[in-house]
Order: structure tokens, then C-alpha cells, then sequence
């Protein structure tokens, strides 16, 4: 619904799908326009490459065959001419460039013992921080080997307090907690990457935990979360934020853990490390307990969900299309009894207006307002013109074949695009004092 131009960076698939009508794409130093959202660009960069490789290919096949005609007949006086003409031919060919794909991200996690289930039991588990207002309540749940677990609810309703529960970081106040024999639990948190020493490097932090490993078990470690060759080496204040958290994530699996506890985990991660993850995690054999607002990272690997609201935590029995109509439901309702609130303190002293006054005075209204309203409408259906043709404009301006027309062409463009902006502007402006009028009308009517 935003009428003005926004750019968005994000790794999120689901955001850049819904709130984008083009991706700008930054590989190899140099800029490519993509129209659509992030499926389409993903789609259409894929057919690019191929239809690149296509023609390096064909190139390259054509190269040979003119050095080999080259280096056949050079010697030769009838032949010499054309040699020579394919000679200069072939140093005229620009070569087709390829952009080098990027490198392969890659996550593993190993796969531990299997301990015999169940793994984690809470009974009447009452959690939180003060115990005159306990944050969760009552909470009966039971992990077992395997269980792809996805925590749902509004922020603020202690998503992250039964994580640090169930991850042993919080003492309960009340009710029975057990834990199987030889468990062991790692934990991912965003706060846990300001932890790491900015002086040390990785290889420093895993020998920390075990002064014993050889470099090969080090470096094999920290290969398997994507932190390869001199980013092992490299000192943390000079890492990435997603650096950061691939190390962070090395030392919780270092243990080789049976449950892995992530409290948003792709904050930091780039699309391709996120589908990475989603791979290692199906792939690993404990459980996983994960909260996220990646909807395609808890699409990809959770089985169950839990609901965490008001106090309580219930398993929830269905998908994320049927938690964000419970969400939409239970905000409704939130709004309504406020409504009601505000209608019974408010509007108790208030004389009712019947039906007939109501429709009177509404005919008043649009009377009174209709010719405002009518070059309101105008305005706006003008505005929507301008910027359809701004928008035009913009995807020329974006297309890399427009940089091949002259220089005249490519000036009219952007004077266009100039006076096409002023004009919007004036028009919003006229638009926005017309409504304003409106609603003055409106205002002083309501008074009278």
C-alpha cells in the first residue's frame, strides 16, 4: 500500500516475494535489474547463467576452430590472406564472461548416540523471572529423538523463556523437569555472537572448549558450519554478523548435541546459508526445538508446532497458513474488547441519534462534499497516471540495453523522468489538500 519508492534489503524469500515488484542483483562487482519479485529473479538470473554458459560455450568452440584454421594455413600463400584476416577476427572477440557461481554454503551437524526417549519431560512447569508474576504456567510437554519442533506466538509471550527452560538456563518455580541421562543440549541465541572475544579468531574459541583437538577436527568443525580457509584464521571484530553466527553455531554442535535449541538462528545467514540450514537440520537426527520468524525455515524442517500465549503452551494443531488466521482472529478480538471498553467508559452520556437523523446527516455530508470529492477523484486518477509512466521509465533506465542508445536519447530519458517527478509531487500535494478539505467538512459538519 506504500505509494513511494522502497528499497528493501533483506534474505528473507517471503518478504522480497511479497512486498517487491524488482530485485537489484550485485554479483561480480557489477549491478543486473530483475523484474518480479525474488522467485522471478531466482528463475530468470538461473535462465541468464545458463544462456550465458551457452554462448562462452559456443565461443570457445569457435575460438578453436579458427586457431586451428589459423595455425593450418598461415604457412600456406593462397591461405595466408584469409589466416591472417581470422587472426585479427579472433584478438576483435571479446570474451564471453561467465559469472563464477558462489560458493557452495554448507552446514552438518553430527548425529549423536541415541539416547532412549523420552528425551525431555516437563510436568506443571511454572518458569519466568520473579516469582509473584511467572511468565508461563502449568507447561506439560515431552520431547523425544527426532522431533522437529517449531515455537509459535506473539512476541512478548515467552517463546524464548520456555527455550531457555527447556535448554536447562532457567530455574523452574514450580512442577517436575527431567532430563534423560548423558543429554546433552546446545543452545543458539542472538545474544551469544557479543560473547564471542573479539581478539580471538575461531580456531582460538573451538580449542577453548577442547585444547586436546588436532587442527584437522578444528578446521573440519568449523568447515562444516561454511567458516573455511582464512576465515578461520581471521579475528572476530573483523567477521561478518553471519560469520559470527556460523561460529557460534560450531561451538553449541561442537559436543555433538541431542537437542539443538535455536532462538533465531538466520537473523545473520543469507538466503543461501538459510537453505543450507534447512538441509543440515532435516538431515540431523535429534531433536530441534526452533523459534524464528523465517517462515521458510520452519516450513522446511518443522513437524510440530507449540502455541505460547497468555501464560500458557499447548501444542498447536496446524500449519503457519492456519497460525497467522488464529493471529489475525485473536488481534480482532484484542481490538474489539478495547473497542467495547471504550464505547461503555466513553460513550455512555452520548444521545442516540435514530436512523433517520443518521441518514440525514450523512446525505449532508456528501452534498456538501461531492465537488471536492469529485476533483479528489481526479487528482488521484491523474497521479496514478504519472506514476505509471515514472514507473516505465524507471524499468528502462534499469534495462542495460538502454545504455546502448545515444546520448540525446538517453538525456530525454531522464529529463522525462525529472519532470514526471515534479509533477507527482504536485499532485500529491493537491491531492493531499483536497482530502484535508474533506475532511474539515467533514469535521465542521459533524459540529454543527
Amino acid at each position: 500500500s506504500y505509494s513511494k519508492t522502497l528499497i528493501v534489503v533483506s534474505h528473507d524469500k517471503g518478504l522480497l516475494n511479497r512486498s517487491v515488484n524488482s530485485i537489484l542483483h550485485l554479483e561480480a562487482q557489477q549491478l543486473a535489474f530483475y523484474k518480479g519479485a525474488y522467485n522471478n529473479f531466482e528463475k530468470r538470473r538461473n535462465e541468464r547463467l545458463a544462456g550465458l554458459a551457452s554462448q562462452a560455450k559456443k565461443q570457445a568452440l569457435n575460438r578453436k576452430k579458427i586457431e586451428a584454421f589459423v595455425e593450418r594455413f598461415r604457412a600456406k600463400a593462397s591461405k595466408a590472406k584469409q589466416a591472417q584476416s581470422r587472426l585479427k577476427a579472433l584478438e576483435r572477440m571479446a570474451q564471453q564472461k561467465v559469472p563464477q557461481p558462489e560458493p557452495e554454503t554448507i552446514f552438518s551437524f553430527v548425529n549423536s548416540e541415541e539416547l532412549s526417549p523420552p528425551l525431555i519431560v516437563f510436568e506443571n512447569v511454572t518458569l519466568g523471572y520473579d516469582l509473584n508474576a511467572p511468565v508461563l504456567n502449568n507447561i506439560n510437554l515431552r520431547i523425544d529423538n527426532g522431533d522437529k519442533i517449531g515455537l509459535l506466538g506473539r512476541n512478548g509471550n515467552g517463546k524464548s523463556t520456555l527455550a531457555k527452560g527447556i535448554a536447562g538456563r532457567l530455574e523452574k518455580f514450580f512442577g517436575e523437569v527431567n532430563f534423560t541421562s548423558k543429554l546433552r543440549i546446545g543452545y543458539f541465541a542472538q545474544h551469544q555472537l557479543d560473547e564471542l572475544e573479539p581478539e580471538l579468531n575461531a580456531i582460538e574459541h573451538l580449542l577453548k572448549l577442547d585444547t586436546a583437538a588436532t587442527p584437522l577436527k578444528i578446521r573440519g568443525r568449523l568447515g562444516g558450519v561454511g567458516l573455511l580457509q582464512e576465515k578461520q584464521t581471521t579475528k572476530i571484530k573483523y567477521l561478518s554478523g553471519g560469520e559470527k553466527a556460523r561460529l557460534t553455531l560450531a561451538i553449541i554442535i561442537y559436543t555433538d548435541p541431542h537437542v539443538l535449541i535455536l532462538d533465531e538462528p538466520t537473523n545473520h545467514l543469507d538466503i543461501n546459508a538459510r537453505d543450507a540450514l534447512v538441509s543440515a537440520l532435516n538431515d540431523f537426527d535429534g531433536a530441534v526445538i526452533l523459534i524464528s520468524h523465517d517462515q521458510e525455515l520452519l516450513n522446511g524442517c518443522v513437524d510440530d508446532f507449540f502455541l505460547i500465549d497468555d501464560g500458557k503452551v499447548a501444542r498447536f494443531d496446524g500449519d503457519l497458513d492456519d497460525y497467522r488466521r488464529w493471529l489475525l482472529n485473536i488481534t480482532g478480538e484484542t481490538q474489539r474488547r478495547e473497542n467495547n471498553k471504550n464505547n461503555h467508559t466513553g460513550n455512555r452520556s452520548l444521545e442516540k441519534v435514530n436512523r433517520k437523523e443518521k441518514r440525514q446527516a450523512a446525505a449532508e455530508v456528501r452534498n456538501a462534499t461531492s465537488k471536492l470529492r469529485k476533483r479528489a477523484a481526479e487528482v488521484e486518477a491523474e497521479l496514478a497516471k504519472l506514476v505509471e509512466k515514472r514507473i516505465m521509465i524507471i524499468n528502462k533506465l534499469g534495462d542495460q540495453k538502454t545504455y546502448s542508445l545515444s546520448h540525446e536519447d538517453l538525456d530525454s530519458l531522464f529529463i522525462e523522468k525529472g519532470t514526471l517527478d515534479k509533477k507527482i509531487q504536485q499532485y500529491e500535494e493537491n491531492w493531499l489538500e483536497l482530502e484535508e478539505e474533506i475532511e474539515q467538512s467533514f469535521s465542521e459538519l459533524r459540529i454543527k
